[in-house]
């Protein structure tokens, strides 16, 4: 059994996992303490906090990532929005000088 504390914007959730749980178990239910709806967080394990990258597929044992006992941070992943250059405008046409 592996138990951890997950603190989230909502609080603080203590967890229990069975020892064959995946990582994929962790990100499911940390992604209820940070409130997320889409799923798309950050969890941070250690000191100093490090970022753990999980995904849904993510078959490793939860053994493998954290110890019994660990307090991870969860929060919503804040995305910084997409940067889009400007338009490139050509400058006006000049017509040349004209001659007599």
């Amino acid at each position: 059994m592996i138990r951890l504390r997950l603190r989230g914007p909502g609080g603080l959730k203590n967890v229990a996992f069975e020892s064959s749980a995946t990582a994929a178990a962790l990100l499911a239910e940390a992604s209820q303490v940070a409130q997320s709806e889409n799923g798309n967080i950050v969890i941070l394990a250690g000191f100093p906090p490090a970022e753990l990258k999980l995904d849904e597929a993510d078959t490793r044992p939860l053994s493998a990532l954290v110890q019994t006992g660990d307090t991870l941070t969860v929060k919503p992943a804040t995305t910084a929005p997409p940067t889009t250059a400007p338009p490139a405008t050509a400058p006006p046409a000049t017509a040349p000088p004209a001659t007599a």
